[in-house]
């Protein structure tokens, strides 16, 4: 199951050395594709529950004018993140946390 799940990252808070951000913020989601729907699941492959209870899923389409699976996780990571952000002990794995990175820039 885990081969199935797929991450995406994306920008929050763009860079600003004023406020302390010169790198910007990013938040990482990880999600797995049923048909045409993007279901959120945690680094695990578990599905990511909201604080009230609510699953974080999204239709996306091949037509134009339709979102992609990039965008609907994309979205969906941001929605996540806002949902948690004030109480972090009730985070998912790998959502909203920093990324670390190596001296030479890689991630790891």
């Amino acid at each position: 199951m885990l081969d199935k799940i797929k991450t995406v990252i994306m920008q929050v808070a763009a860079p600003n050395a004023r406020r302390g951000r010169p790198d910007g913020v990013v938040t990482i989601g990880h999600y797995r594709v049923e048909g045409n729907e993007v279901v959120m699941t945690g680094p695990d492959g578990q599905d990511v529950i909201g604080p009230d209870g609510q699953r974080y899923r999204g239709k996306f389409g091949d037509k134009s004018g339709e979102l992609s699976e990039k965008q609907i996780a994309g979205r969906l990571t941001k929605d996540i993140r806002a949902a948690f952000r004030h109480d972090l002990n009730r985070r998912p794995d790998g959502f909203g946390s920093p990324i670390s990175y190596e001296r030479d820039g890689s991630c790891y």
